[in-house]
């Protein structure tokens, strides 16, 4: 079996308390796992990013909810989606 490959995700992190977790554009949920031994130090290298638009590489495993990030050089903040002015055109 293959490894998974990495990939790029896009959507907001947010602490659901007992995780962070990106909450993608499609609307499913990924735990974020910094693939560290230490999941305290994870949180607090994750914590600057929650409630931001971000872009994520990563890899997801078959049958998995975890994001596999190398680190924190993985994480780009986006800007907001821009939206959309108005009503409809006459």
């Amino acid at each position: 079996m293959m490894p998974p490959k990495r990939h790029t995700y896009t959507g907001v992190i947010k602490d659901e308390g007992a995780a962070i977790i990106l909450k993608d554009d499609g609307g499913f949920s990924l735990v974020i796992n910094m693939n560290g031994f230490n999941p305290h130090a994870d949180r607090a290298a994750l914590l600057p990013f929650v409630g931001k638009r971000v872009s994520i590489e990563g890899m997801v495993p078959p049958r998995s909810d975890e994001l596999i990030v190398g680190s924190i050089a993985d994480i780009k903040p986006l800007a907001a989606p821009k939206r959309k002015l108005g009503g409809p055109k006459p």
